[in-house]
């Protein structure tokens, strides 16, 4: 993959600009809701459970976590004109649920809404929130102006963070990723792995790190200076075997053995996102037939749930290269099994 078919340049930016716009129309339209932690004075802990749809989250000077979204959680629902109040609008795959700091917003357990359709959620949270963000179906995640750790794990969708200062993990089966510092951590990890998709990184100039790249079949890219960027090629398995006299049918045997790895990466990929978006579409169809048959009572089919997630495809061979930056400090880990790595400078 060349890095021309990512405008790295532009990626974080455009992101967030297309979402301020996407996330200001849903604003327009959906109601509100104020989650409150326990304690304020402490830390909160926010986990995210979705299926399909996007995701937008924004840190603000704020206390509470406001929620939008056009999707019903749950509740009292409103009677009808005929006197009769619905039971099945939302509960089954929507919920909120308080324990003392930490609050956990659950939607579309089943994929989606409650009929599979895309619920997409618009959150505003205390700066310092620690943020837990689990997705079971495809859609992309958008996340800003976070001090707290930032924990992400997405199966298929592009994942675009910006000016963040707390730790990061990020596990992606599909999809690119971008991030960027306004601070980097002195004392926590960032680490960044995709199966199928590119990834940027931007940070300070004067940031410290240790780092460490790995990909299959993609280029590490940075614009980093030597002197500020000192690294190396660390030696995979087969530059193991070239370097200490392997023999020819070892050596051939150890590439077909990489090119098998990278082949089984890409396989995987792919097999997640078409599971996902066959899962899309049998739910959708089962929401269909539930509004066309007549089903007594309001009552709808089960619909399957999704596959659960796959995890990262395991890294053999390939390139790496580690170093520091600036003299080292916290570790910063980036994997793209097969995509670009793009490590930058931030622009302010």
């Amino acid at each position: 993959m060349k890095l021309s078919t990512i405008h790295p340049a532009s990626l974080t930016r455009g992101a967030l600009v297309l979402l301020l716009a996407g996330g200001a129309a849903l604003a327009a339209r959906a109601e509100e809701r104020v989650l409150s932690f326990a304690d304020p004075s402490k830390p909160g802990k926010l986990v995210i459970q979705m299926g399909l749809g996007d995701l937008r989250v924004s840190g603000a000077d704020v206390k509470d976590v406001t929620l939008r979204s056009e999707d019903d959680f749950g509740g009292d629902a409103e009677p009808r004109e005929d006197g009769l109040r619905r039971l099945d609008s939302g509960g089954d795959t929507h919920a909120i649920n308080a324990s003392g700091n930490v609050i956990t917003i659950s939607c579309g357990a089943l994929l989606g809404g409650r009929h599979g359709e895309s619920t997409d959620l618009d959150l505003t949270v205390p700066k310092g929130v620690y943020l837990i963000v689990q997705r079971s179906g495809p859609g992309d995640t958008q996340i800003e102006a976070l001090s707290g750790d930032i924990e992400i794990r997405s199966l298929v969708g592009d994942i675009a963070l910006g000016d963040l200062s707390g730790g990061l993990v990020v596990e992606s089966t599909h999809g690119d990723v971008s991030a960027e510092f306004a601070a980097f951590p002195a004392d926590r990890p960032v680490s960044i792995s995709t199966a199928h998709g590119d990834v940027e990184v931007r940070v300070p100039e004067a940031s410290k790190a240790k780092v460490r790249f790995r990909t299959l079949r993609g280029e590490v890219l940075t614009d980093f200076a030597k002197e500020q960027l000192v690294t190396k090629m660390e030696q995979s398995d087969t530059f193991v075997i070239e370097s200490t006299g392997g023999d020819a049918e070892t050596l051939r045997n150890e590439r077909e053995r990489v090119r098998a790895e990278a082949q089984r990466a890409r396989d995987e990929a792919r097999q997640a996102e078409r599971a996902a978006r066959e899962a899309a579409e049998q739910a959708k169809r089962a929401a269909k037939e539930a509004s066309t048959s007549g089903v007594a009572d309001g009552m709808v089919p089960p619909i399957p749930p999704i596959p659960p997630l796959p995890p990262l495809p395991p890294l053999a061979g390939g390139k790496v290269v580690a170093g520091t930056l600036n003299g080292g400090g916290p570790d910063l880990s980036i994997t793209a099994l097969m995509g670009d790595i793009v490590f930058r400078k931030a622009a302010r």
